[in-house]
């Protein structure tokens, strides 16, 4: 300290109290004694508890936290239900004829080969032919591609799993001048309404839910990495509605950091943007991790047990071997959102058949998902959402006979 630097230490309400200032003489040591005794900007205790903190009034800080951890609380356990849940089917019967429907799924995986499975169901009880699934391998140029030889092959109608429109345009607008109907399951194509039907639970929905999971879980004071992914759509509305609740119904939760991801980096080991996080933060930076979907939220909590870094992961999607994960409550893999794989064909193959005989779509924008937790993973064995008190057939099949 130099000869021109002071400091004055004085107990205030049984703690040690320090000012540092420039100056000498008794006006400097009356101001350094006056800002101690305020407790002011500049000063702090040797616990370095703050101003606030130690003059605030415990139970008025802790109840907003608890009534938000509450509310949350009871929507985890709303969503958590797997019976008992509403399954929209229209209301009007109808012939839907003999015709050809031509599916393409944007990969490989085992949520594509649930509604695959369940496609082929829904077509044998309507009466209608499915082409071979064409698989477009995660690229738009092959999905494009696929719907252009469905055109060519005149196929009566089209079905997609998971591809965004806008990386398709041009071949959707070639099928709606061939006056060719496009369902899309799981997907987001706002602005698009004209040339596919949505068959989805949209993203938003599942934000919010994963949101809820993680104030009740944590009680209120999480520190969350999250991540987004730009290539999809509904990962955009996941991000957003999980950010806007999380602000909403936690505020005592905080969002570290917002990183970004490719489905390209699921290839390499990590993957590489779960490493740079994890190297960039501390175990106490943050102690939650949202991703966008299960497939980058498995590789990442292995490198996360690897690495002895004890942080909770949260997903999307419903993979079996995250909800095997979640089941095991261990101390990584918390929770996911799942939807109703094999319900969702069924809606979509009655939506094209409707438009293909130009009657009235019905709306399959909103339809239910389920939150996956350690309490009720055992309920879903197929990972996704197969629910026991409603079976599609039976709702659709008299519908079809057009009586």
């Amino acid at each position: 300290m130099s000869r021109s630097d002071l400091e004055i230490t004085q107990d205030v309400g049984g703690r040690k109290a320090r000012c540092r200032g420039r100056g000498v003489g008794t006006l400097a040591i009356l101001l350094a004694m006056i800002l101690t005794l305020a407790f002011a900007s500049g000063c702090g205790s040797s616990d370095d508890t703050s101003t606030a903190a130690s003059t605030a009034e415990p139970a008025a800080a802790d109840e907003p936290a608890g009534d938000a951890v509450a509310a949350a609380e009871k929507k985890v356990a709303e969503l958590s239900k797997t019976e008992g849940v509403k399954f929209p089917v229209p209301d009007k019967p109808f012939d839907p004829g003999h015709k050809r429907a031509a599916v393409i799924m944007a990969g490989q995986d085992e949520g594509f080969t649930a509604m695959v499975d369940s496609l082929k169901e829904a077509a044998d009880t309507m009466g209608w032919t499915l082409g071979p699934p064409m698989d477009g391998k995660f690229n738009p140029a092959a999905q494009a591609g696929f719907i252009q030889q469905a055109v060519n092959e005149k196929y009566d109608a089209i079905i997609l799993l998971v591809i965004d429109a806008v990386n398709i345009e041009s071949a959707l607008a070639a099928a709606k001048q061939a006056n060719i109907p496009v369902a899309c399951l799981m997907c987001e194509n706002k602005g698009y309404e004209d040339e596919i039907i949505d068959v989805t639970t949209s993203g938003r929905p599942g934000g919010e839910a994963i949101a809820n999971y993680v104030t009740a879980a944590s009680g209120g004071k999480a520190k969350v990495l999250l991540f987004d992914d730009k290539a999809y759509s509904i990962v955009k509305t996941r991000v957003e509605g999980f950010r806007d609740t999380l602000a909403q119904v936690c505020p005592e939760c905080e969002i570290v950091d917002t990183v970004q991801m490719t489905p390209a980096s699921l290839a390499k080991p990590g993957p590489p943007e779960w490493l740079g996080a994890l190297r960039r933060y501390s175990p106490d930076d943050f102690d939650w991790t949202v991703f966008p979907y299960d497939y980058y939220a498995i590789p990442a909590g292995k490198t996360a047990l690897e690495q002895g870094r004890n942080v909770a992961i949260t997903g999307y999607d419903g993979s079996p071997e995250m909800v095997r994960m979640i089941e095991k409550d261990g101390p990584v893999f918390k929770a996911t959102v799942t939807a109703p794989f094999e319900y969702l064909p069924w809606a979509a193959l009655d939506q094209v058949a409707r438009a293909s005989a130009g009657l009235e779509t019905w709306d399959t924008t909103q339809l239910p998902l389920r939150l996956v937790t350690p309490q009720n993973a055992a309920k879903f064995p197929k990972g996704w959402y197969v629910p026991h008190d409603f079976d599609p057939k039976a709702a659709f099949a008299p519908i079809w006979s057009g009586e």
